[in-house]
Formats: C-alpha cells, sequence, structure tokens
C-alpha cells in the first residue's frame, strides 16, 4: 500500500508543478510525515479556504466572474489534454488571497497524452460526477477513464452550487421544470 501511495503522491506531484497558470494552485513541493509514514502535497495555504466556505462568508460575490475565471483553470488543463478528474466546490477548487478561484488536488487527474497517467472514476460526490459514472445505487459504475467531457459535467454542476445559474435568470425553475 504504501509504494501505491507513493506513486499515486509522485505522479500527482509530477502533474501539478509542470501546471502554470492564475487559476491553478500553486505547486510546492512533496513532504513526508514520518510519525503517520504518509507522504502529501504541498501548496501555499489560502486563508479564504474552498470555494463552499468561501461563498458561505460572501454570498455578494462576483458569481459570473468567478465562473469565468474557474472555467479558464479549466481550459487551460484541457488544452493540456489533462483531466481534472475530482472537480467539487468542497475540495478541489481554493480561493486565493486575491478572490480568484483555483483549481488543487490532482490525485484523480490524468495527462491523456501520457501513458502511465491512468484514473478511474472520481471519488467526487455525487452531486458533482457525471452521471455515467454512477450506477443505480449511488455507486461509482463505471471503470472506464474519466474524461474532458466529464469535468465540463462537473463544472456546471458547480455553477449551479455557486448560483451562476439563478444569477442568469433561472432561479425560478423547480425540480420539475
Amino acid at each position: 500500500a504504501h509504494r501505491r501511495c507513493s506513486q499515486r503522491i509522485k505522479r500527482e506531484a509530477d502533474l501539478w508543478k509542470s501546471l502554470k497558470h492564475p487559476n491553478i494552485a500553486e505547486f510546492l513541493g512533496v513532504c513526508y510525515h514520518k510519525r503517520f509514514d504518509a507522504a502529501g502535497i504541498v501548496s501555499p495555504w489560502y486563508s479564504n479556504g474552498t470555494l463552499s466556505v468561501f461563498l458561505k462568508n460572501n454570498p455578494d460575490i462576483d458569481k459570473l466572474g468567478m465562473a469565468s475565471a474557474f472555467i479558464c483553470g479549466l481550459d487551460y488543463l484541457h488544452r493540456l489534454t489533462i483531466v481534472h478528474g475530482d472537480l467539487n466546490p468542497e475540495h478541489s477548487i481554493m480561493v486565493l488571497d486575491n478572490g480568484q478561484p483555483a483549481l488543487v488536488d490532482f490525485g484523480r487527474s490524468k495527462n491523456l497524452s501520457r501513458s502511465g497517467y491512468t484514473t478511474k472514476a472520481s471519488s467526487t460526490s455525487d452531486l458533482y460526477r457525471a452521471p455515467e459514472l454512477v450506477d443505480e445505487y449511488g455507486i461509482e459504475g463505471s471503470n472506464s477513464p474519466y474524461t474532458t467531457q466529464q469535468d465540463v459535467y462537473s463544472f456546471g454542476m458547480t455553477m449551479l452550487f455557486v448560483g451562476v445559474v439563478s444569477v442568469l435568470g433561472y432561479s425560478s425553475c423547480g425540480a420539475d421544470n
């Protein structure tokens, strides 16, 4: 298990450190904790927290601006043929000190142009996961690789969470519409 964990951390670190974009959180390095025999990725501390925490504390923020910045980061990944694989506002999107969203947590990411970078369906909550990745019991039902299309679906569901849909005028739509 330790060897697999180390390989996973190394793969995530190799991918993350190659990414340079204003909407991708900065990669600082890898640390190892002897007491817990565990390795982890190190990035700067962002006092604004995750996107979900930031929105709770700043409900009047420019949601369209947040969405636009978020999609710029995702577009950057996709142009590099990288699938994030685990997008959601609770843990994979941080808000930088300048108020901009930034993607983090590349443990489920896949570089489509490189062999050896494989990932199965996301560990993201079912709310943000594309329906084809979940079976009727809410269990990851697909062993197929995650795709950019599924990232886009997760982006759309995140925008529903953020409230962009209500900003655009769809707030009057009920669950049956």
